[in-house]
């Protein structure tokens, strides 16, 4: 047993309660707030164990943004007193899905499913993925919801490589998709198939392929067909087959998608809603009238709600309470847990005070019989609570409206109403109220209204994409810049939404990293050139006139990527180098068609004495080699400098990485003649090679 704790100022640890691979878990309390936390702490090995650690703290804080009931959130992110990485998350007691007992219950199956599609949906949308769902990764709250755990983490601790390097569990192994298994790009649909194989191990105890180690586990994957479930779940194959298609076009495109294919399985296993028969013998009395006209009374209401729930999917606040009302009112008088119910019902009473609350007297009733009467109260609860929430958003209560909405669905899912359809009415009215703010948002063009809706949006990715293009169009252009950090502005079109520098890192900035972190100089030649065979520089000395504002050259793809992980650290944001179509996007918005000295620094006509063999631009830009930044007009976004001064590097990996090795040169420079393309690719290249007319720009991530 380990007695030796790490030493992290402000917590008190307590024990361990789970290891694996290079990380090991503890359980320990936050002093400061006197709460209980799970603390995850990383021992990385080998020479690149400080860039991994690094890595792992920017993906840390990354995480840390996603805000979703179903992710399980990070708290702080640090290192402790021996230099380990480490981030806190919540202490969720209820242990994890591996050692869930859920596999008996299509409902409960489901529900899983439900949310943690819904949370993969959410991080998605936020342009991160998971990489590891499996059932470990699974956790339950003290309300035994199920939510996801460690986004994106693995991706530094199994360092995006393939399943036979060190550092892979057989484990993680059995969840892979195949292209993530040989090492490619993953993006949604990965994880998807991930999910998928949670859902097959779910519905049969083991997951559909079996083999000893990571390599033969991997060939299974590309190779073996999708097992067939047995013949009392075959309900659930077409949803396995969808998941685990071989290739990632033919599966779920989307979590939305995912979820779609569930909804009708959902309904499925709902259990027929039965009135009970009533057996009165006509010509002789009942020993007891009272009770017999009593529960006729409430056959009929029973009835009769049915009908109008049937016939009305989202009712208005009025009818919906009253009929509340009328059903407690029922039940009330053959239940004694209930007879304060009607009381609390016309008060509104819904979850306070706690004791005696609307909701607590129908969660004792429940604990003590699920009759259809019982659940019949539930869902005119249900469904009265949530027409009050979608009456809320509509009048722009969006803080009660969150908070109502809130414990609705902590009722829901502790009273296990998740597949009544009385929990899907609710979700639809309140997902219309949503939308009739979104038509709202779309007609004003008001900034401040689109962004009132992000907090109402966090948990429904149906019209989380509607809200974010929505948003795009609005915030491209807008003006950031982090603490240490450079002036930024918001481009925003189609998928792409980042914010980038306004100009390219001048010698300046470039400096100040270097300062920082000593770095060995490259040495560079004009590409293209004779005399750059034997002519060599560097970027302190590119041997032409240079200030503190000019971009910086000479530096190759590998000194920028250390550049813009520099400044994660410095910012506490995570930076990068621009995604090949993210430069794009941005160039897009360039006024093209006029002279392009005024565009930028090009190869034109400032010194006609020079000895110049390839054309010129026919014009003057008043510079012979590089110019200061941000001296030619700026595109529509603001940014400045993407025609002339510097060519940049851009990476190709799809996703943008803060390691992707996949490199180009885009744009002109002040090199850069009439024969030329002013927005072209110049070609692969080498994360090593250096260049005299080649430097970069960064972008943020939002």
């Amino acid at each position: 047993m380990i007695t030796n704790f790490p030493n992290i100022p402000g917590y008190k640890f307590e024990r361990s309660i789970g290891e694996g691979g290079m990380a090991h878990v503890y359980l320990a309390t936050q002093l400061s707030l006197d709460r209980q936390v799970a603390i995850k702490v990383v021992r990385f090995s080998g020479p690149e164990r400080e860039a991994l650690a690094t890595r792992f703290e920017n993906e840390a804080r990354t995480i840390a943004q996603l805000e979703h009931p179903g992710i399980v959130g990070v708290f702080d992110v640090g290192r402790t007193h021996e230099g380990l990485p480490y981030y806190t998350m919540a202490y969720l007691p209820n242990g994890d899905l591996s050692k869930a007992d859920v596999g008996g219950s299509n409902e409960r199956i489901a529900s899983v499913l439900e949310a943690i599609a819904k949370a993969l949906g959410f991080a998605h949308s936020q342009g991160v993925i998971h990489r590891d769902v499996k059932p470990e990764n699974v956790l339950f709250d003290r309300e035994h919801r199920a939510r996801l755990a460690d986004f994106g983490i693995s991706r530094t601790l199994h360092r995006d490589v393939r399943i036979t390097d060190e550092g892979m569990a057989p484990g993680s192994a059995a969840y892979m998709s195949p292209e993530q298994s040989r090492g490619g790009d993953v993006d949604a649909r990965s994880d998807l198939y991930s999910l998928g194989i949670v859902a097959y191990e779910l519905l049969t105890g083991t997951t559909p392929f079996q083999r000893t180690d990571p390599l033969a586990m991997a060939l299974a994957h590309h190779e073996l067909p999708i097992p067939r479930l047995p013949r009392h779940q075959a309900i659930w194959q077409p949803l396995i087959d969808k998941a685990l298609a071989k290739h990632p076009g033919d599966r779920f495109q989307s979590a939305d998608e995912f979820l779609y294919a569930l909804a009708p399985l959902q309904h499925s296993f709902e259990p027929t809603r039965v009135v009970p028969a009533l057996k009165v013998r006509i010509g002789k009395p009942s020993a007891h009238p009272f009770l017999v006209w009593t529960l006729l009374a409430s056959s009929v209401i029973a009835i009769a709600g049915l009908l109008w729930r049937q016939q009305s999917a989202l009712p208005s606040v009025e009818s919906s309470v009253a009929a509340a009302r009328a059903s407690s009112i029922e039940a009330a008088r053959i239940d004694p847990l209930l007879t304060q119910l009607p009381a609390r019902i016309e008060s509104r009473h819904w979850f306070d005070p706690a004791a005696g609350s609307a909701s607590t007297l129908i969660a004792g009733a429940l604990s003590q019989s699920r009759s259809d009467a019982h659940l019949g109260v539930a869902d005119d609860f249900v469904t009265a609570v949530g027409a009050v929430v979608a009456e809320a958003i509509d009048a722009g209560r969006d803080a009660p409206a969150l908070a109502l909405q809130a414990r609705l669905r902590e009722f829901v899912i502790t009273q296990q109403l998740q597949t009544r359809r009385s929990n899907d009415r609710m979700q639809r009215g309140i997902t219309a109220a949503l939308e009739r703010r979104m038509d709202v948002a779309e007609q004003s063009q008001a900034p401040e209204t689109v962004a009132g809706l992000q907090s109402l949006l966090v948990a429904d990715t149906a019209l989380a994409p509607r809200w974010r293009k929505l948003s795009a169009q609005l915030v491209a252009g807008r003006s950031l810049q982090d603490n240490n950090g450079p002036q930024l502005r918001v481009i925003a079109s189609g998928g792409v939404r980042v914010a980038m520098a306004v100009h390219e890192v001048t010698r300046n900035e470039y400096l100040q990293f270097q300062r920082a972190e000593p770095r060995e100089h490259a040495s560079c030649r004009e590409l293209g050139s004779a005399l750059g065979l034997v002519r060599r520089h560097q970027w302190n000395d590119p041997g032409f006139g240079q200030n503190g504002q000019h971009p910086v050259v000479c530096v190759t793809a590998a000194d920028a990527t250390a550049y813009v992980q520099w400044l994660s650290r410095r910012t506490g944001q995570r930076y990068r180098l621009p995604s090949l179509t993210e430069w794009r996007a941005a160039a897009a918005q360039l006024k093209l068609g006029q002279s392009a000295c005024s565009l930028g620094n090009v190869l034109d006509r400032t010194d006609d004495r020079r000895l110049v063999l390839r054309d010129r631009h026919n014009c003057k830009d008043g510079a012979e080699h590089t110019q200061t930044v941000g001296r030619y007009q700026a595109s529509t976004w603001g940014l400045q400098d993407l025609v002339g001064n510097v060519s940049e590097w851009v990476q190709a990996c799809a996703p943008a990485r803060s390691d992707c090795l996949d490199v180009h040169a885009i744009g002109s420079s002040w090199r850069s003649g009439s024969a030329q393309e002013l927005l072209g690719v110049r070609g692969d290249r080498d994360v090593g090679e250096a260049a005299l007319d080649v430097g970069f720009r960064v972008v943020r991530e939002l």
